[in-house]
């Protein structure tokens, strides 16, 4: 089984650093990078990315937070989605409602990157939320891979206000 790491490149700009940051991903995962878009306002900018990057493309149809899930969840060679954030002011960045779509609905992870890549991205720390669930924490794929001893995993594990235990909710 090959796993590959899937990048969701849109027509903008943003694509080329969804583009490199799956390959330095991928490098981690020990993974291919494969390019997925759903096709709403054309394909020519996305088509002639993968090309130059000699990366693999599927085209995909219907609304694109859907589709993207679907694939990554249905694919099991798929390890892990890399999605793209927009720009606000000030240099924020703001994860988009596709993308948020997908990081809420898939079991495997998600990395949102910014639109603009800092020089030397490397991947040092990877935020994982749990909710506690069986199916959750189990879901995730482990990564034994040499260049993934150099990450640090963060769990975070999310709970709602009515599932604090008594201790924990007093300051």
């Amino acid at each position: 089984l090959v796993m590959k790491v899937l990048a969701a490149l849109d027509q903008t700009a943003a694509a080329s650093s969804v583009l490199a940051a799956s390959h330095e991903i991928a490098r981690v995962f020990h993974a291919d990078v494969a390019a997925v878009h759903v096709v709403q306002d054309g394909a020519e900018r996305v088509r002639t990315l993968a090309a130059q990057e000699a990366v693999p493309l599927r085209e995909l149809q219907g609304p694109p937070g859907s589709q993207l899930a679907r694939m990554l969840e249905d694919d099991d060679e798929a390890v892990a989605l890399v999605v793209g954030t927009r720009a606000r002011a000030q240099g924020e960045r703001e994860i988009g409602s596709t993308a948020l779509e997908v990081v809420t609905t898939v079991h495997k992870p998600v990395f949102a990157i910014p639109p603009k890549l800092p020089a030397g991205f490397a991947v040092h720390r990877v935020l994982v939320p749990l909710e506690g669930s069986p199916s959750t924490s189990s879901s995730y794929p482990v990564v034994d891979t040499p260049e993934a001893e150099r990450v640090d995993i963060v769990i975070l594990h999310v709970l709602e206000e009515h599932m604090l235990p008594a201790l924990s909710d007093q300051p």
